[in-house]
């Protein structure tokens, strides 16, 4: 992805600093995730984002994670973005990544992709894949996605059970 903007992009393999799982966590608890849990309208928001926090938290101490962090051009102590992987033998999963709300739209995201994924090919010959999943309703992954060349190998449909008897929302209807 080709574009004029410049954004300075930390790589973290391992644990993240106290500094960083920080601010990593409060962006992650300020976006709106996608996840079946935040698309959920029975769920509190409030719930669906402290679970998701806990799932990004969850891979830091990995020994093969891998974050990549964008930092805001106009103050590079703070991070606006990030990129989080676990990487196996000859696969690398994308598992999550975020932008901060307010610097969405400005192709903070794809500027981040797109180094993530050229360093990782560059300086990690073995990997011969990435996956990545999202929500078919987070529209902005999925074209950045396609732009990036990745192909569609699996889908899936979540579901949860709901008990229809005590379910708030069952009763309204």
């Amino acid at each position: 992805i080709n574009n004029k903007i410049s954004i300075k992009i930390e790589l973290v393999r391992g644990e993240p600093s106290e500094k960083q799982k920080d601010e990593i966590l409060k962006i992650e608890k300020n976006v709106f995730d996608y996840s079946t849990f935040q698309n959920d309208f029975r769920i509190n928001p409030e719930i669906s984002s402290k679970r998701n926090c806990l799932r990004v938290k969850s891979y830091f101490k990995d020994k093969n994670h891998i974050i990549f962090l964008a930092k805001d051009p106009k103050n590079e102590d703070k991070i606006i973005g990030f990129l989080q992987f676990i990487l196996s033998d000859i696969d690398l999963e994308c598992v999550n990544g975020a932008v901060i709300s307010n610097s969405q739209g400005f192709l903070y995201g794809p500027v981040l992709y797109s180094y993530a994924f050229n360093f990782i090919f560059k300086n990690f010959p073995q990997v011969n894949t990435i996956f990545g999943g999202c929500s078919l309703t987070n529209t902005r992954v999925l074209r950045l996605f396609q732009k990036l060349n990745f192909k569609i190998i699996h889908k899936e449909v979540h579901f949860r059970k709901i008990d229809i008897e005590n379910d708030a929302v069952s009763k309204k209807i």
